[in-house]
């Protein structure tokens, strides 16, 4: 077991088969390269080579031979064990219109309206065996400090709070995962949930006789705050609520812990781009990724929220979720 970058060895089979072609140059590339070209050309010569083991890395996915791609969702937690080359994620999510937005509201509020919001959030990965990872995260729920715009009044040392992460693969292609993001609240001022999960991952390469892209992957399973309710009325699940907490000065809905089904369907055409749906707190979201870099990856995914208290939005109702993350 281990930290930081782990290193992977050659395919045994593009080593195999290079060395009987005679393409020596070829035999220290990896079977999953970080672009499309050069994997067409490491794939030259043989027929359906195994891709690599699927990892996570926050809500991106991740690969056993070190690569990363986009984003499978924008909030729901997926099942996949922590990558085992990157050590931590480092992500800030930005949002409009908390209480909802009225017909006669802007797509896009002014930045002084108050209608704006956000928080950051960083995993750090601190122990991993072949099959585990357990990690840590920390979240800060105020990234700005201006008494002018409301939300401003707490600075970023107010709303910190800690969560951990335990995941397993199972087999190639999946794996399932407990933890929880702001669990462990060090003040009043965290207004997103105890968000515990219970989280199970599958995918399948849906190209090359199932050996390349398209990659899709199925993700379900059930959470706790914010990935459960965000009112205190009536729900399929109020029977799992159990009190935690008394006399919040905010959110006085996380004095109790309720469960809820969440989940998310992911396309990954490539390393760069990929889509997908989640579902939580009664609320769907569209959503898209990109992954921008190579060697240190940034991605941007952007999502609408297009189904609220299970009922398709209008239009002029839509609201919007943007998250922008870095590992390292």
């Amino acid at each position: 077991m281990g930290t930081g970058i782990c290193q992977q060895k050659p395919s045994v089979i593009l080593r195999e088969s290079n060395r009987i072609a005679g393409n020596d140059d070829l035999t220290d590339k990896r079977v999953h390269t970080s672009s499309t070209d050069n994997k067409s050309e490491a794939y030259a010569g043989l027929s359906s080579p195994k891709p690599p083991k699927l990892q996570s890395l926050n809500r991106s996915i991740a690969f056993s031979d070190g690569t990363l791609g986009p984003d499978l969702s924008i909030r729901v937690p997926n099942g996949l064990r922590w990558s085992q080359r990157w050590f931590g994620d480092a992500s800030i999510l930005g949002y409009d219109y908390q209480d909802g937005r009225n017909s006669d509201d802007a797509f896009i509020p002014s930045r002084d309206s108050g209608d704006l919001d956000g928080w950051a959030i960083v995993h750090a990965n601190i122990l991993q065996t072949r099959n585990w990872s357990v990690a840590l995260n920390t979240s800060f729920r105020s990234l700005q400090h201006d008494p002018e715009i409301p939300g401003g009044s707490t600075g970023i040392e107010d709303g910190i709070s800690s969560g951990f992460r335990i995941a397993r693969a199972i087999g190639d292609t999946g794996g399932i995962a407990f933890g929880g993001e702001q669990v462990i609240q060090w003040d009043d001022n965290t207004d997103t949930g105890r968000n515990l999960y219970l989280m199970a991952s599958n995918g399948w390469w849906l190209g090359d006789k199932g050996s390349n892209y398209p990659l899709f992957i199925a993700n379900g399973g059930f959470g706790t705050g914010r990935f459960a309710s965000l009112t205190d009325r009536d729900e399929p699940f109020n029977f799992t609520c159990r009190p935690v907490e008394k006399n919040r000065k905010v959110a006085q809905i996380d004095e109790n812990l309720c469960w809820g089904a969440i989940g998310s369907v992911s396309l990954v055409f490539n390393e760069r781009w990929s889509t997908f749906v989640e579902y939580a707190i009664s609320r769907a979201t569209l959503g898209i990724s990109t992954n921008l870099t190579n060697d240190l990856p940034l991605r941007m995914t952007a999502g609408i929220h297009v189904v609220e208290n299970n009922e398709i939005m209008s239009f002029n109702q839509l609201r919007w979720m943007v998250q922008a993350s870095v590992n390292f």
